[in-house]
């Protein structure tokens, strides 16, 4: 009987997801010459795509990569290592919190790659090639635990790492983190939902412990919404398994109760040791301007239904870069472009939907009480390899989110005139709509990794069971028909008679006569070549078609031919698909040669870079004005392009290339913006279309001279011309310093001011007088900022009684128990007092004051407002002490630091002598930091106790 038992074909233990040791929680290293050569061949495919920037040669150049984050993380690793943790960065705006911008990604243990000593754009590319490489080990462990071989578990990883939507990731670090760390999440949380209610109780401590790290790694990294993403999918996987738990009478309700727990309990855990992430980030939250403004951006880069053809053809839609050949533009309805291609592999969508349609088939003839002959030929060497499992929800959950704007609204208008937005009913529009706090998030392109996944893991797992079954001639008879067919189609629209043709019947006379887009030219890319993009749409066909007949003959001579063969055939099919992946994706990484930039930075006639402040205790402070782009750019295209884009960024201070600079500004790009800079930008806006042109000019120089600025950066549409290294012509931005004369102190001293009351959210209405009353300064062009009072936000309105200030504008209010006029009145500068009603601070105890500490002494013979040019987000903290100099200096005295004119902040004093200090102290940063380091250092000890594992 035991000897029958042993001979009946059963799936192997290890190849179960439910039957995993636990001490195999985590992936383990596996032994033989097949698995290093594999593994070798994916860091060779990431070094092959990356290898200039890792030498340092180049430094990526596309997208925010380029003119975002590094800058960025330059700036931030020069804070840390000179002043320690950073804490305030006072270069964008009027000062932002640092750790409240979740993509610093401060706490993110591998961010402080950045304090190595190597060039910045190294470490750029380090930190790319090192999440890459995370997001591959975590899919092959992933796909194994899925019940995958280990070639179909390489061929799942590589087809997830070096796919479009994934590899294009480079361009926006904190999303390529996120999309890193998915597939760990997803198996990790399913894994304790599918834990027995016997296992140990310090074995399910463990687990938890080391799901919860996953869990906190997008939160540190800077893509919460991805944690919030795998959330959302483990819920629905629960809620199914709830379901058939009730339906099938052989399990119990009370054994989902083991189930859910140990994933609360890491989730919590998850939630501790990120904390002071999370609390920075929800208390700059309520400054910004996504809390209060329209749902417009919430639904940018959303994935139109045409774009999912890449997945068959790579460059279907047209590419974007470095000549512009984005096709699908044409259409009325496209979208901004988050991935340029979708493209996973002909082969790796082939596996995925006969996936599909192979269990479609097997459900219905289940349903029908037939017997279907393909689970005959395929005996199943695994639970999930032939029938359905969790990760086949993946693919139709993330599609389906990333449609976003194309909800059912959309598809009823493209029918009918109905009234619903577009998004209206759609997936997306429902989490936003009904999800408590998803309204925070955008862009549904992010849920692009969820789908690529899915399609690995099933391709994959297909994969596995057709190299192990047999021989299917038909079907892969078939692979090579449609591998033909394509080739043909590719080889035909190689003849320019036939490129004519279709561009100038299908494009221009049939479908697109009254096109709005006609005559379509990107800023940066130049005009839309319509000629060259049906021309690569030949080349896109002759790919795919080669790569499909090569895997159809692949599969015509490995499988089929037993286990071993099998597995091999696996193998040659995963080497292809690497193949296949790096020659689609290399015109993708766009870089910029960092010689050639420095060449061009010695050759500036005058560098903006070394512009020099007007104070030696205040940075440069500029508003950013003129065109994005030169007028040329957007007339040609260039295969030089990249470099002059991103040269032009860097030797112009765009983007947030001020910041290693030290130059301030006020209108910078942020991953947050306040939302009073956004109001006060657009009502300043709407007052200046309401003057007359001529006048436009010096309404802006007024409002200018009153934030304390000390220059334009201003941006010519034209370009200058200049040689790249080859000889060749360039023609760079136009970027030049205009300095302002006679600004606003960065410190004052004031003694009249106006008492309000604090305010919400603000409109123009709120802006009106003072800009009004600023751009009426013109006629005080001695003292331009005197006309106009700063006012004070008090809660209530009043004076507190126990600060002795007499110099309030409106007296009779103050006597009327505080309540401020309906309106703050601008009026001509008046002091009764005799003194200057506004006095330049110039005696600053620091020799240069730091970013979030300031410390300076004053003497007035009157009481007043002491203002600074910095944001008050809720936690700068001020104090002083008497400097008489008749006795010894008293105690320190707490001040209350008040917004002042909304966008700066200031502190009431008595008149006499005194010394000031402000300094940034986050209410929450001591007790989250506690709480974080308990809770490590125990999970250090549990992980470290033989006792618990």
């Amino acid at each position: 009987m035991m000897q029958k038992t042993r001979n009946l074909p059963r799936p192997a233990a290890s190849m179960r997801s439910d039957s995993i040791p636990h001490s195999k929680f985590l992936p383990t290293g596996e032994r033989g010459t097949w698995s290093a050569w594999g593994w070798l061949a994916l860091i060779g495919g990431i070094c092959w795509l990356f290898g200039s920037v890792l030498i340092g040669e180049d430094r990526l150049a596309f997208r925010d990569v380029g003119h975002f984050y590094q800058p960025l993380y330059e700036y931030l690793s020069q804070q840390a290592i000179s002043n320690g943790l950073p804490l305030w960065n006072p270069l964008d705006h009027s000062g932002i919190p640092v750790l409240g911008e979740t993509t610093t990604a401060m706490f993110y243990p591998l961010r402080w790659l950045f304090l190595l000593p190597w060039p910045t754009s190294v470490a750029m590319g380090v930190y790319v090639a090192l999440h890459l490489v995370i997001a591959a080990y975590g899919t092959y462990w992933s796909a194994k635990r899925a019940s995958c071989h280990s070639a179909a578990a390489f061929f799942a990883s590589i087809a997830y790492t070096f796919s479009c939507p994934i590899l294009f990731l480079h361009t926006n670090p904190p999303f390529l983190v996120g999309a890193a760390w998915l597939p760990w999440m997803l198996t990790a949380g399913v894994a304790l939902l599918e834990h027995s209610a016997t296992t140990q109780r310090r074995q399910r401590l463990r687990q938890t412990i080391l799901t919860g790290y996953l869990f906190a790694m997008p939160v540190l990294g800077g893509d919460p919404q991805t944690a919030v993403h795998v959330g959302i999918l483990l819920g629905i996987i629960f809620a199914g398994k709830v379901i058939r738990y009730a339906i099938d009478s052989h399990h119990h309700r009370q054994t989902l109760r083991p189930r859910i727990v140990p994933l609360a309990l890491a989730i919590l855990f998850a939630i501790g040791i990120a904390l002071p992430q999370i609390a920075a980030s929800l208390d700059w939250a309520a400054h910004s301007a996504r809390r209060h403004g329209d749902q417009i951006d919430i639904y940018a880069y959303s994935v139109a239904p045409w774009h999912w053809l890449d997945l068959w053809v790579p460059f279907a839609n047209g590419q974007l870069f470095p000549q512009y050949q984005r096709i699908s533009h044409l259409i009325p309805s496209d979208m901004q472009v988050w991935s340029i291609s979708l493209y996973c592999g002909i082969g790796t969508i082939s596996l995925c939907l006969w996936r599909y349609l192979h269990l479609l088939r097997k459900t219905i003839c289940t349903l029908f009480r037939r017997q279907t002959s393909l689970q005959s030929s395929f005996p199943s060497t695994g639970p999930t390899q032939t029938n359905w499992s969790w990760w086949d929800l993946l693919l139709p959950v993330g599609a389906s989110m990333t449609a976003g704007h194309f909800g059912v609204g959309w598809w009823l208008q493209q029918v009918t005139e109905s009234p619903l937005p577009s998004p209206a009913y759609g997936p997306y529009w429902m989490l936003v709509e009904w999800f408590p706090g998803y309204d925070a998030f955008r862009y549904p392109a992010k849920w692009l990794p969820v789908a690529v996944l899915g399609i690995a893991i099933t391709a994959g797992l297909r994969l596995s069971a057709v190299s192990q079954a047999p021989r299917r001639r038909r079907t892969w008879q078939f692979g090579l028909i449609l591998s033909c067919s394509l080739l043909l189609i590719g080889c035909v629209g190689q003849f320019a008679g036939c490129q004519d043709w279709l561009l100038a019947k299908v494009i221009w006379t049939s479908n697109f006569p009254e096109h709005p887009n006609h005559g379509l030219a990107d800023s940066y890319w130049g005009p839309l070549n319509l000629k060259q993009s049906i021309a690569n749409w030949s080349y896109s066909f002759l790919h795919a078609g080669t790569v499909l007949g090569l895997g159809s003959l692949t599969a015509l001579r490995w499988f089929g031919s037993g286990e071993k063969r099998g597995g091999w055939g696996a193998g040659v099919a995963a080497g292809l698909l690497l193949v296949d992946l790096v020659l689609i994706n290399s015109p993708l990484i766009a870089v910029v040669n960092r010689s050639q930039v420095e060449a061009w930075k010695e050759a500036q006639a005058e560098p903006i870079a070394v512009i020099e402040s007007p104070s030696e205790k205040f940075p440069v402070a500029a508003l950013r004005t003129g065109a994005l782009a030169p007028t040329i750019w957007s007339e040609r295209s260039g295969r030089g392009r990249i470099a002059e884009v991103a040269a032009s960024e860097e030797l112009g201070l765009q983007g947030r290339w001020h910041l290693p600079h030290g130059v301030r500004v006020w209108n910078s790009a942020t991953s947050i913006t306040p939302d009073r800079h956004q109001s006060f930008a657009i009502a300043a806006q709407n007052a200046a279309n309401q003057v007359p042109q001529n006048d436009q000019s010096v309404l802006w120089h007024s409002l200018a001279k009153h934030w304390s600025l000390t220059g334009y950066l201003h941006t010519s549409a034209d370009s200058y011309p200049t040689k790249f290294q080859s000889d060749a012509q360039a023609r760079l931005l136009s970027t030049k310093w205009i300095p302002i004369d006679s600004p606003k102190p960065a410190v004052y001293w004031s003694t009249k001011f106006q008492v309000s009351e604090v305010q919400g959210r603000l409109n123009h209405r709120n802006w009106q007088p003072l800009i009004e009353a600023v751009y009426g300064a013109t006629n005080h062009p001695e003292s331009p900022y005197l006309s106009w009072q700063p006012f004070v936000e008090i809660p209530g309105g009043a004076i507190p009684s126990g600060i002795p200030i007499t110099n309030a504008t409106d007296e009779a209010t103050r006597e009327n128990g505080g309540q401020q006029a309906n309106r703050l009145a601008a009026s001509e500068p008046h002091n009764s007092s005799g003194t200057e009603p506004l006095q330049k601070i110039q005696n600053f105890l620091d020799p240069k004051p730091s970013d979030r500490k300031l410390a300076l002494q004053l003497t007035t013979a009157d009481s007043g407002l002491l203002v600074r040019s910095t944001f008050q987000d809720g936690n700068w903290q001020a104090r002083y002490r008497s400097q008489d100099a008749s006795s010894q200096p008293d105690a320190w005295k707490e001040a209350t630091v008040y917004p002042v004119d909304y966008l700066h902040q200031g502190i009431l004093l008595p008149s006499g002598s005194w010394e000031v200090e402000f300094w940034y102290s986050p209410w929450w940063l001591t007790p989250a930091l506690g709480i974080a380091i308990v809770l490590l250092l125990g999970s250090v000890i549990v992980l470290r106790d033989p006792q618990h594992g």
